[in-house]
């Protein structure tokens, strides 16, 4: 029973519930079946003793608890917790030899691939991304739809959602992602959509808003998940980040890897690939590209006359797809030959469903 060990009054923490890359802000507290965990929303939970792990954090510091039920979760006091009360709970097992050799030979694939960017640059990039895999990929992106996301809201009205869900469904490659897909739709006026690593994708309310029909979202979409699929938000964290993929992302740590506003700009060649993608994506979902062409023209014409300068909030410095997705008239011209060599088309969502997908934020 927990009353052998000693009492202590509670302790904040930070847990990471594994179902989001955000922190929570919680207290620790004895309790008579184990330690309850007490986020800031209030919500309280009881883990039993049994199911704890102890470990550290990288710099041997502080105390990181973990669950053997649920390997996302873990909780980061911010008070030495009591050595007797630790003594009740069993240590994390180190990896086994098989795993410490496994890492090994991830982290010299690393070195090599940095090493040899030097060297072969994009050629390399093209080959090293594919070989980065998604449990690296997908906790950097997840934290950087967090950050992203903070101080605002993720929209999830149940029929707005489904509306979407079923537009990515359209949109699905033939042999399906290269990696898991998530999409999240944050609740923020600014128009544009992301790309991050790790196959998550950000779309802002006000990119949804600003769309005159289900085609222009389903286009902006089908872009975005160009760029999942040709693995330039990979190919941008190695170029950036180097040794720093390997050394911080694995905890999901992305506030030393790059600044993200850099992170997610896009050069030309990769704009033009991702269009590329997108035209072959809208064609086999019988989506009219049209669509792409009209939003990249009138949203040019909005950015010309919305001066940026001394902009350094990174919302700011993300807020419109005109800005951060460089565009010319050349590749509206290839969206608009696109629509017009497309064979028959219907619109990506129903009457029903695009009513529902511009109400996913009032869910």
């Amino acid at each position: 029973m927990l009353s052998t060990f000693p009492r202590f009054e509670p302790i904040r923490a930070v847990v990471f519930d594994g179902r989001s890359a955000r922190p929570l802000p919680a207290r620790l507290t004895p309790d008579p079946l184990g330690l309850a965990v007490e986020t800031e929303g209030g919500e309280r939970e009881t883990v039993a003793l049994d199911r704890l792990r102890r470990g550290s954090d990288g710099a041997g510091s502080r105390i990181v608890l973990h669950r053997t039920d649920r390997t996302d979760w873990r909780a980061i006091s911010d008070a030495p917790l009591p050595a007797g009360w630790l003594a009740g709970i069993a240590p994390l097992h180190k990896p086994s030899r098989g795993k410490l050799a496994a890492g090994a030979s991830a982290t010299a694939a690393l070195v090599a691939v940095v090493a040899g960017l030097w060297f072969y640059g994009g050629q390399l990039l093209a080959w090293s991304a594919p070989l980065v895999p998604h449990g690296v990929t997908a906790p950097v992106g997840r934290a950087v739809v967090a950050q992203i996301a903070l101080g605002t809201r993720r929209c999830e009205g149940a029929e707005g959602r489904a509306a979407l869900d079923r537009m990515i469904a359209r949109l699905r490659p033939a042999d399906g992602f290269v990696e898991p897909l998530t999409v999240t739709v944050i609740q923020n006026p600014a128009v544009n959509a992301f790309a991050a690593p790790g196959g998550q994708i950000a779309v802002f309310s006000g990119l949804i808003d600003e769309a005159r029909s289900p085609d222009e979202v389903a286009g902006v979409l089908a872009h975005e998940i160009g760029h999942a699929q040709l693995r330039h938000p990979t190919k941008a964290l190695i170029r950036q980040t180097g040794l720093g993929l390997a050394a911080q992302s694995i905890g999901g740590n992305v506030g030393g890897l790059a600044d993200l506003a850099v992170l997610l700009r896009s050069t030309r060649g990769a704009e033009a690939e991702a269009d590329a993608e997108a035209v072959r994506l809208m064609r086999a979902a019988s989506v009219s590209p049209a669509g792409l062409a009209q939003f990249f023209a009138r949203l040019e014409e909005d950015a010309d006359a919305s001066p940026r300068e001394g902009r350094n909030d990174l919302l700011d410095r993300l807020a419109d797809y005109a800005a951060t997705h460089p565009s010319d008239d050349s590749r509206r011209d290839v969206m608009t030959r696109a629509a017009e060599a497309a064979g028959p088309t219907r619109p990506a969502l129903d009457d029903r469903e695009w009513r529902a997908l511009r109400a996913i934020c009032k869910g």
